[in-house]
């Protein structure tokens, strides 16, 4: 069946990638309840993905597609089991150790492209520095996430180094492009993976304010993020709705 779709699509060109797209869609929403009668099926949908994954431009699957309007569609029953039994967090793991195999430079294009955090396919039992660091060792993506430093930052928080440490600790080890709220862009994603990854509403204002007090994020950084067209995330229209007001708030607030 896969290589019949891959056949038609990429080959034949007589199935338009918008057919493969809803493929995708269908077959992955089932997958939360067939993973534990096929314990390699996240590996059987990585290796269809792949195919068109390389090829993103033309067909418009990319890993942002898979962590974002892929899943828009997907009723939430079924995306909650996805996400909380760990079958996208492997899926995507899987199609980027593939990917790198082929062309790890395309692979890290992958990931930086999205404004959907790897993090937010992660079960919420399962966000810890740890557990990303895990995952990325299952993976085989140390290439492709080069976190170490920030694993390492972790680390020095968690085991209360002071302040004045932590400070020397980033301006030698973390390089400026990594530093979350080291301009705009990477506040916007920081804003935004705090969005997709806490549900606890109150928890997500009370640490928003914060951020602002201590001038961590800034207030153009939360225009930019009510704006962001490409954060294309399955938890965007729900965050807007339920949040939108609060940060319009916090980007007028003197």
């Amino acid at each position: 069946m896969f290589e019949m779709l891959i056949m038609l699509s990429l080959e034949t060109k007589t199935l338009a990638f918008v057919g493969i797209h809803y493929a995708i869609e269908k077959t992955i929403e089932l997958c939360g309840d067939l993973w534990c009668d096929v314990p390699m099926l996240h590996q059987y949908i990585a290796g269809f993905l792949l195919h068109f994954t390389i090829k993103s431009s033309l067909t418009g699957v990319s890993v942002d597609w898979l962590l974002g309007r892929c899943l828009q569609s997907v009723n939430k029953d079924a995306l909650d089991e996805l996400i909380d039994g760990g079958f996208l967090a492997a899926v995507v793991g899987e199609t980027l150790k593939l990917l790198k195999a082929i062309d790890a430079g395309k692979a890290k294009k992958e990931v930086i492209a999205s404004n959907s955090t790897i993090l937010s396919v992660f079960p919420s039992y399962k966000q810890s520095p740890k557990d990303m660091l895990k995952w990325i060792k299952v993976h085989e993506l140390e290439e492709v996430l080069p976190l170490e430093p920030a694993f390492e930052l972790a680390k020095r928080v968690s085991e209360a180094s002071s302040y004045d440490e932590v400070v020397l600790f980033i301006t030698k080890h973390i390089p400026e492009t990594q530093r979350l709220c080291g301009n705009t862009d990477t506040q916007v994603r920081l804003v935004s993976a705090i969005m997709q990854t806490r549900t606890d509403i109150d928890e997500v204002k009370k640490l928003l304010k914060h951020l602002v007090k201590e001038g961590a994020v800034l207030t153009p950084a939360l225009s930019k993020w009510l704006e962001l067209n490409d954060d294309n995330s399955a938890s965007r229209k729900r965050v807007q709705e339920e949040l939108s007001e609060f940060v319009e708030d916090l980007v007028h607030m003197k």
